[in-house]
């Protein structure tokens, strides 16, 4: 019996062990999601090669990057380059702190990609971060309905002009810090032409948390509702929905039938459906980053004619 319970501990011990190192490696192989793109500049002059994208943390450890992808697509919507961030992570994980991606000629980068200048067109075109599409942003003549259709992208940002870059507004509910609320999913919205600032994640960051407690404190989910829908049996195979928030200034998100959740907008025509049953379902997500987790659903079936 001695050796039994000796054995006992001994195998508690090994999976105790075990344990304790999953979780201490989780956050190196995990903690990259909670970025946004900040920053993207096409290269100032022919040759200069000082193109750049650059992130931005708004969470505390977020700097696990190496390894993963920078995705480029052109104006028509192709994705023409994936590239791959190769090399140490950057020291400073603490929210604020930027990540500095760029060219040959780009000075001071944190990950550099020779050639990035060329994936970088400022009459029009998108990039995202990480295969997953953490976040993306688009500009000028990108077309969304191309072969990449359906980032996340909304209408894109003015065309960026050679000299210039566009960068993301923080000017949310705490205009002095970036949080998950700046990002609308419409790059139109979020971000504005400007002179080129590349930071790269040595450099302390300048954004600060708001005074009298911080930005937003809103930690309750609003509500979604369908203000406008087609009758459950319906001939119309491009129906009409309205719908709204509890919140004043939230966004959506939509998902018919077995398809992912995109940003949609009240009202929403849906593209010519097949005849039979759909479903419609809309989210809605406020200003401080909230998403509502009962979605509106709407059940309804398209009839064929005669």
């Amino acid at each position: 019996m001695a050796l039994m319970a000796r054995r006992a501990r001994i195998w508690c011990l090994i999976a105790l062990t075990a344990a304790i190192t999953l979780l201490s490696a989780a956050p190196a192989s995990a903690l990259f999601h909670l970025m946004k793109i900040r920053e993207v500049a096409p290269e100032s002059s022919p040759a200069a090669n000082d193109g750049f994208v650059e992130l931005q943390m708004y969470a505390p450890g977020q700097r696990f990057v190496s390894a993963h992808t920078v995705l480029f697509y052109n104006a028509a919507g192709t994705e023409v380059h994936n590239r791959v961030l190769s090399g140490p992570d950057p020291a400073n994980g603490d929210s604020q702190r930027t990540i500095l991606i760029g060219d040959t000629g780009t000075p001071g980068p944190d990950f550099t990609i020779n050639g990035l200048s060329d994936e970088i067109s400022g009459a029009g075109g998108a990039v995202c971060f990480d295969a997953s599409k953490v976040d993306c942003v688009s500009w000028g003549s990108f077309d969304n309905g191309g072969s990449q259709a359906g980032l996340a992208v909304g209408s894109p940002a003015a065309a960026i002009p050679a000299g210039s870059s566009i960068t993301r507004s923080i000017a949310g509910s705490c205009a002095t810090l970036l949080e998950a609320s700046d990002d609308t999913d419409n790059s139109s919205a979020d971000f504005s032409v400007t002179s080129p600032t590349p930071r790269a994640n040595s450099v302390a960051p300048t954004e600060t948390a708001c005074s009298g407690g911080g930005g937003s404190a809103d930690n309750r989910p609003p509500q979604t509702a369908f203000r406008r829908r087609p009758p459950n049996r319906t001939a119309d195979r491009t129906p009409t929905f309205r719908f709204a928030s509890s919140e004043a200034g939230s966004r959506f998100q939509c998902k018919l039938d077995g398809r992912r959740f995109r940003s949609c907008a009240s009202p929403l025509t849906l593209a010519r459906l097949s005849f039979g049953a759909h479903t419609l379902r809309v989210r809605a997500i406020d200003r401080a980053g909230n998403r509502d987790s009962t979605p509106a659903v709407d059940r309804f079936r398209v009839l064929r004619p005669g």
